[in-house]
Order: C-alpha cells, then structure tokens, then sequence
C-alpha cells in the first residue's frame, strides 16, 4: 500500500512515494493512546525500528525440547542451548541446568531451572528455582524458589519459597517461605536468588511471569508445614504450622503447634510454650500467651490459707492462663507456693464482669512434725483452688476492679515411706479431713477478697 505524501504543491513527487513505499508497516503492538478525557487501546502500525522488549526477546529465543539428558552442564544433549531451553523431561546424571522444565526432572546431586518448574523436580541435593514451582520438590538437602510453590516440597534441611507457598512443606530443618524469604524490600529489584542466576525483573516461560515479581500476597489455598526446628512464614498459613521450636506467621486460620508460636493475627488456636500474637479470635494454650490486643490483667488478694497472693493473667477473655505466687510469712517458718492455671472471664455487666479460674498450687518449705524434734520432708505437697469471682469496677472510666471470690480449696500431700504429719488447712472448715498409710486430703471453702488492675 501507498500512502502519498502532501508536498508544497499538493503532490508528492514519485521518488518520495516510492522511499515511503519501501518502508514496511506492520502491527507490531498494542498501544495506549490518550486523549484529554479519553484513554483507549488502538492496534498501532509501526515501521519496524526498536528491538522487542527482553521479555520478550527471551521468550522468542526459548526452544522447547520433549526430553533431554545431561551429565554437567554444557556436557547434554542440549550442549549450549541449556540456558534457553525449556525441557519436557529431563534427567541429570550429576547437574543440570534448564530455562524451564514442564513435566520431569530428575538430578543425580543439582537441578537449577532459570525460570519456572511444573510437575515433578526430584534431585540427591538441591533443587534451585528461579520463579515459581508447581508440583512436587523433593531434595536430599534443600528446595530453592526465587518465586511461589504451589504443591509438595520436601527436603532433608531446608525448603525456600521466596514469595507464597500453598500444599504441603517438610522440612528437616527449617521451611521458609513468603515475607520471610524476601531478599529485598524494594519491589522494583529482583529477588537475590534471581540475580545470581542472571535473570531479568521480568520471567519468561511462564504466563503470570510477566507481572513484575515483586512480593506477593497470600494466595487462596491450604497450607501444612512441618519441621523439626522452625517455620517462618511472611505470608498467610490457612492450614497447620507444627515445628519443635518455633513458628512463625503473619496470619494463622488453623492451628500452630511449638514450643514458640508467634502471629500477627490468629484465626483458630495457638498449643505452645509460649504464644504471641497481636490480636486472637480462637484460644491460645500455653504457659505464657502474650496477646497484645487480647486479656491481660494482674491480681493480688488475700485468703484465709496463704494470706498473700499474687497472679498475671494472660491470653483472650474466653480463655487465658494464670501464673502466680503466693506466701504466709507469718508464724515460726514461711509457706510460699508457686501456681499454674487457666480461666475464662464473660463480658462486662454494667461496672461487675464474672469469671472463673482454677488454680494449681505447689508449696514448699520444711513441715514440722510436733512428735519428732525434727523438721519432716514431705515429697509433694498440692493444694487445687476452684475460684469463681465477681469484680466491681471502682471507677466507671478506670481500670482498678474490686475482686470478691468464694473457693474451693483441696490439698493433698503425700510421702513414698510414711504418713506425712502436715498441718495446712487444718483448723479451717474442713469437708474432707482423711489420712492414708503415705498420704493426707483436706477439703475446704474459703474466700478471697482483692484488687484486679
């Protein structure tokens, strides 16, 4: 086609038609043109000039092979096509090294794809990816994404997912995935692993891969991980976080179980040691729960048994833990317990708010036997506290509450070689009041009256 240039004259000279006539149009993109309160896409005609963005030069100078074999790398079958070629099944008799695999690789000691992974990537050492891996990893050390893994990792050390992670992660070691893999908080850079292995911002072989690869958000899905030291998650757990020492999330719905759970918020139970989360909606079961936005209150009363009293409530409204001290300084010798127990309070009515704890005393100290000039070891001595209460607050825009608790009160010591002589509770309103051959149980009511901050 022709297209006649205007000249000063009204016509175009034929040597200028035929210069025009030569340039070649084609489409050659798709282009955004604007208008003052106008923004549409129109095909463009464009004289072939600019090179194609490398994005897309990458993807034009992919090959695709169904199968290939390797020994090293460049000693395959794809000599020094690795890098650019995208390989259906792939075995590696020591390393290999691809742009992509679609289907099967299989690696003696290493398998590093450039770009993406689908189907199943199995190697006696590692497994190193530049973006996303969907399907099953398995690796007798470690799986490494520079992207999300949708699927099944399992390694003997440690899996690595740089952005998300939905399926199933074992790890022997450590599982590390989404924020918490992050090698960079600047989205416009690429990921540390991508940039050791020479690739661009933009990815290649895969069709989301033309998104930048920037952190991603949690993705719809089930996540289970499992690992004998730690889970450290960036992104969202749907699922279950279970780990020896610690894990680690931004949001759980499910369940962690550790010695050390820590989440930014907590859709479900936390079962550890010690627990920590900003807010809970579900329970955390632990000796110590720290909820920033949840229960947390101190104690202190007096009883008729130990006369000081001490407690910190810790956890959710609905549920929380207590740890506590108590003493009777007072006579020939002191009694001090140290106490464990869990609780739940209901919601304020009016200034008064009702809740109920059980509370479980160890006491120590020497117990005098009044038959014998010296001081009797008992092995164990308990004392159990069922403890409703009712708090007044004292005043309606302030925290101090006054706290009335009637208890019920059972303690029982025993020894492995004789009948323990043990004079607690004694001279209160016993219920219960017995003594076996290695053993002796009281059972009482008392009260507490004290202030709640």
């Amino acid at each position: 086609m022709l297209l006649p240039l205007p000249s000063a004259s009204g016509s175009g000279s034929a040597a200028t038609q035929a210069a025009v006539s030569v340039v070649p149009l084609q489409p050659r993109a798709v282009a955004l043109v604007e208008s003052p309160g106008v923004a549409s896409e129109l095909p463009l005609l464009l004289p072939a000039g600019p090179a194609p963005a490398p994005a897309l030069r990458l993807r034009l100078a992919l090959r695709r092979q169904v199968a290939q074999v390797s020994l090293l790398p460049p000693l395959s079958s794809n000599g020094t096509a690795n890098a650019r070629t995208v390989n259906g099944y792939s075995l590696n008799v020591l390393a290999g090294y691809s742009a992509g695999v679609g289907r099967v690789e299989l690696g003696g000691l290493l398998n590093v794809v450039r770009d993406s992974v689908h189907g199943l990537q199995a190697a006696g050492l590692a497994n190193v990816t530049g973006t996303d891996a969907r399907g099953v990893q398995l690796a007798g050390l470690a799986n490494v994404n520079g992207g999300a893994m949708r699927g099944v990792q399992g390694a003997g050390l440690v899996n690595i997912a740089r952005d998300d992670a939905r399926g199933l992660q074992v790890a022997g070691l450590l599982n590390l995935t989404g924020g918490a893999a992050h090698a960079t908080h600047r989205p416009d850079q690429p990921t540390r692993l991508r940039r050791w292995l020479g690739l661009p911002r933009r990815l290649a072989t895969d069709p989301l891969s033309q998104l930048p690869a920037a952190p991603s958000s949690s993705q719809r899905g089930l996540l289970v991980q499992a690992a004998a030291v730690a889970n450290l998650t960036g992104t969202d757990v749907r699922g279950l976080q279970t780990a020896t020492f610690l894990n680690l999330a931004h949001q759980v719905s499910g369940a962690q179980f550790g010695l050390v759970n820590v989440a930014r918020h907590v859709h479900g139970a936390q079962f550890g040691l010690i627990n920590i989360a900003d807010s809970v909606d579900g329970v955390s079961l632990g000796i110590i729960n720290i909820v920033r936005h949840g229960y947390l209150h101190g104690e202190v009363w007096a009883s008729e048994t130990l006369p000081l009293n001490a407690v910190l409530k810790l956890g959710v409204r609905r549920y929380y833990t207590l740890l506590g001290a108590s003493a009777e300084p007072f006579g020939s010798r002191v009694q001090w317990a140290g106490g464990f127990g869990i609780g739940t309070a209901g919601l304020p009515h009016g200034r008064f708010t009702f809740s109920l704890d059980a509370l479980q005393w160890t006491l120590a100290g020497t117990t005098d036997n009044p038959n014998s000039s010296s001081s009797e070891t008992i092995d164990a001595r308990l004392l159990t506290q069922l403890r409703p209460a009712v708090a007044w607050q004292i005043e309606r825009q302030g925290h101090l509450q006054l706290v009335v608790a009637p208890t019920l009160n059972l303690a029982i010591a025993w020894s492995n070689d004789h009948q323990p002589q043990w004079d607690f509770g004694a001279n209160q309103l016993l219920l219960i009041n017995t003594a076996g051959a290695q053993s002796r149980t009281r059972l009482w009511p008392g009260l507490q009256v004290g202030l709640r901050f």
